[in-house]
């Protein structure tokens, strides 16, 4: 956000391709950096467009927020930390496996496995379960 800052102190329009070059980043990392300067130093940037396309930016107020952009070497603060974004619940089936290994020695002693299929009312009734339509079928 600093770097950002003095680039765009001088007052004058500063091209936006050209500050993501400086900075060395994405452009959506640019424009997430100007956005944090307006949220956090109420610094009054003026976008500058060519019709939809950013062109440049203009920072209007750079001798109001000097002070918020300078560091205090006597404290120093902890830096925020963002909080982690809500999830929605999502509710687990406990599933039963229906795989079994047999006992049984074939040819050199290789073990068989069995396996059981899903009738059409039980694969029925987890459709239901899940929401899923007739789109899903077989």
């Amino acid at each position: 956000m600093i770097g950002v800052y003095e680039m765009l102190k001088g007052g004058k329009p500063f091209k936006f391709d050209t500050l993501v070059s400086r900075l060395g980043c994405k452009p959506v990392t640019a424009m997430v950096l100007i956005c944090a300067l307006k949220r956090d130093c109420n610094a009054e940037i003026e976008t500058i467009r060519d019709g939809r396309k950013v062109d440049s930016y203009q920072l209007h107020n750079a001798s109001a927020i000097a002070s918020k952009m300078v560091g205090n070497t006597t404290t120093t603060k902890a830096p925020k930390v963002a909080k982690a974004p809500k999830v929605a619940k999502v509710a687990m089936l406990k599933t039963k496996t229906t795989v079994r290994q047999s006992k049984a020695v074939v040819n050199d002693e290789i073990p068989t496995v069995d396996v059981e299929e899903v009738g059409d009312a039980e694969l029925a009734a987890l459709r239901a379960e899940l929401g899923l339509g007739d789109s899903y079928a077989e």
